[in-house]
């Protein structure tokens, strides 16, 4: 093989560097094979690679502390060809586990190791799947590395666990005669009992408050469903907390206990000896059972800022509710739906917080999903908030096929600059239901609606080519 024309082997240890491994290639014992290109296309199945490296010195053994050349699974691999000045890209992916031949160390022999890699289709077959298609959203969101906590509140069965961050969020009846009057929690709660926002495909709980003095109702007379979760999350003085949800409150019962005015549903503080307690700082959303508006205190003890939203809302109808302070400024927001509803200012905003109580639940009747907490600078703005309240109304509807596997690479951890070889779609999808799914099966139902053909390229970079290309108009 002339020096004119010759093939590579690349391995990148660090992110952007690429490492030439070549010379290790045995091409003896078994020929580099690589399924990309045109028989990926034609099939539509994702693409591999293999290979035998010399191993000598155990230089690629996974976990080898000596090695600056130690494999890892994942670890990004490439495979081209150089013609003249041209670069032509057979495969680019990640490699699995290597499989290592055993040797006899009196020999000193070569020691030969097996390297299979997948390309990112592959890697998608076998992702994690989509706890809902408003979920996929929240998750995958430009704030979602921000996301400290998040409990979808879809569970099967208490408590409900989140999915990112940890403290389970456990059940108690809670009310000065709630002992005598309620056996369980599971009567206060039914899992599962609400269809989500629209745009959703799963279900969640609803919350009831039992009352005990009919015809004429007493301060105290009740029992609350109550659930905390012991957390620990830090706030720096540079950083913005935002506390997001959706909720559908219940329609107005007869009899209101009066203490029920104040169901404070959302909760985060520094303290938690009771529902909604503040400690010396917190940040707590609740509903107005009267009137349906919404109203959020942000506590510096023993300052406090108080935000109520400028109009009352329907009920039985669900929304997202998001509070928001900046801790350098003390700006605290509201929002309410697709309304600002309010503003204000924390003055003596404390240097950070130190959260270690979520409460959820206290006082309210209705259902509650999505529960988040955001944690970064700047994070969850207001253009966040209003895409993702459009997302659970819409539930990405009426999408093109192409804007679909746009929609689920972003959720896959890709960007726009990794998608300019995906074809527009000809195609328009129905509403998505992505709960139980992986990126690539969510994907493969845009490939079929469009009659389309998916496939990772020889550079790593996602193709979608639909109908028009297909058939050449």
């Amino acid at each position: 093989m002339s020096a004119y024309e010759y093939w590579r082997v690349e391995v990148s240890y660090a992110a952007g560097v690429w490492t030439d491994i070549t010379a290790d290639v045995d091409t003896i014992t078994a020929p580099v094979a690589s399924t990309t290109g045109t028989s990926a296309e034609v099939s539509g199945d994702p693409a591999s690679l293999s290979l035998i490296l010399h191993n000598p010195g155990f230089k690629y053994t996974p976990s080898n502390l000596l090695s600056s050349f130690a494999l890892a699974s994942a670890m990004p691999i490439r495979f081209f060809e150089v013609i003249g000045d041209v670069r032509i890209y057979h495969f680019t992916g990640t490699i699995e586990f290597p499989e290592i031949a055993a040797v006899n160390m009196s020999m000193t022999q070569d020691q030969m190791l097996q390297v299979n890699a997948v390309d990112q289709l592959s890697r998608w077959e076998r992702s994690a799947t989509f706890v809902s298609t408003l979920g996929a959203h929240i998750m995958g969101s430009p704030s979602a590395g921000s996301l400290a906590l998040y409990y979808p509140m879809n569970d099967q069965r208490l408590p409900f666990v989140p999915v990112v961050g940890s403290g389970t969020l456990n059940g108690s009846v809670y009310g000065r005669i709630a002992p005598y009057m309620v056996g369980s929690i599971l009567e206060m709660v039914a899992l599962n009992d609400a269809d989500g926002p629209p745009g959703d495909d799963v279900t969640f709980p609803t919350f009831s408050t039992p009352y005990f003095d009919p015809p004429t109702p007493t301060a105290g007379r009740k029992a609350e469903p109550h659930f905390k979760a012991n957390i620990s999350v830090h706030a720096g003085s540079t950083d913005t907390v935002a506390l997001a949800a959706w909720i559908k409150p219940s329609p107005l019962v007869s009899q209101l206990s009066p203490d029920l005015q104040d169901a404070f549903f959302l909760s985060i503080s520094e303290e938690g000896d009771a529902p909604a307690s503040f400690g010396t700082h917190g940040i707590t959303y609740y509903d107005d059972v009267i009137g349906g508006f919404g109203q959020v205190y942000f506590q510096e003890n023993p300052n406090l800022a108080t935000l109520s939203s400028t109009s009352s809302y329907p009920r039985d109808v669900w929304r997202l509710v998001t509070a928001r302070i900046t801790l350098a400024t003390g700006a605290c927001t509201l929002w309410v739906g697709s309304d600002v509803t309010a503003s204000g200012t924390l003055t003596g905003s404390p240097s950070s917080y130190d959260f270690l109580y979520l409460d959820v639940g206290a006082g309210y009747f209705g259902s509650i999903a999505h529960v988040q907490v955001y944690v970064g600078p700047e994070t969850f703005p207001y253009g966040e908030h209003l895409a993702q309240f459009a997302m659970g109304l819409s539930g990405l509807e009426r999408q093109s096929t192409g804007d679909r596997i746009r929609t689920l690479a972003r959720y896959g951890g890709k960007t726009d600059a990794n998608l300019t070889n995906v074809d527009p779609g000809g195609s328009i999808m129905q509403r998505a239901e992505l709960a139980g799914l992986t990126v690539a099966e969510a994907m493969y139902q845009a490939r079929d609606t469009e009659q389309g053909d998916l496939f990772i390229d020889g550079t790593g970079a996602l193709n979608f080519a639909d109908r028009r290309t297909l058939l050449n108009i």
